[in-house]
């Protein structure tokens, strides 16, 4: 087990330094502190001072609270109580595939931790219908900030438009390498709960229906090549052109 923090960037270099306390006000999570070896690499993790993070997109400080990846390709815009990510680019180079990355709006996170959102996956022409397949998504991703091309790595789980196969579908997805492997299943509408919970080099991958107790699992994929930082936010992409893809979160939840 890793004990979970969240960093802001400005104290990132004071905590590494040591000055925990210094910077106590700084992070969000809970936990005792906990030391992980990695190879050669040990971390220290202090105890944090405030609650948990969540974001309701009530308020209108996305900019202010949230840091982006490639975020011109991507409209990110809080309107009537949700975040709506819409793809402004399509195809091969603005996908979360393979040695591809698309948008992100992302948390930097420390250690253990569970993050859910509520979402909805609508194509931009007809809204009240699903996005057209193929691979019009958008879900919860968990990146490491310090992989490049060609060795990009990732995990992540989406609700869209899928295949043909599975028009409407929950995609789980783990990417190592530069190397995508994902998997769908139907799901009877692209409304969702989405789960990605690390415990370790374990992270496991749910998601219910809005409203539903239960979770249904998907795949828990070992990556013990993540590091203890990593980045955990929301994204979207469309592989096939014009975009046709918005995706609304209600709610964002980081939790242990």
């Amino acid at each position: 087990m890793i004990a979970p923090h969240f960093p802001s960037a400005p104290c990132l270099s004071s905590l590494l330094a040591g000055c925990a306390v210094a910077c106590a006000t700084a992070f969000v999570g809970t936990g005792l502190a906990t030391t992980q070896s990695a190879g050669a690499r040990t971390h220290t993790a202090a105890r944090p001072a405030t609650p948990w993070f969540s974001d309701d997109f009530e308020d209108g400080q996305i900019a202010s609270k949230w840091k982006f990846e490639n975020a011109g390709l991507a409209q990110f815009t809080e309107t009537n109580g949700a975040l709506v990510i819409t793809p402004v680019a399509s195809g091969p180079n603005a996908i979360w595939y393979n040695d591809t990355e698309g948008p992100l709006v992302y948390q930097r996170v420390f250690g253990d931790f569970t993050v859910r959102a509520t979402l909805h996956a609508r194509d931009t022409v007809v809204p009240s219908a699903p996005p057209p397949q193929p691979y019009r998504l958008g879900g919860l991703l968990v990146r490491n900030p310090n992989s490049t091309s060609p060795d990009l790595d990732w995990v992540h789980v989406a609700i869209g438009g899928g295949d043909a196969s599975f028009p409407v579908a929950v995609e789980d997805k783990t990417t190592v390498d530069s190397s995508s492997d994902f998997v769908f299943q139907s799901i009877p509408t692209p409304d969702a709960e989405l789960r990605i919970r690390r415990r370790g080099t374990s992270f496991e991958l749910a998601w219910r229906p809005i409203g539903a107790q239960t979770w249904t699992p998907l795949r828990t994929h070992q990556r013990p090549d993540l590091p203890v930082m990593l980045d955990v936010g929301l994204m979207a992409y469309s592989a096939s052109t014009p975009p046709r893809l918005a995706l609304t979160v209600d709610a964002i939840v980081f939790e242990p």
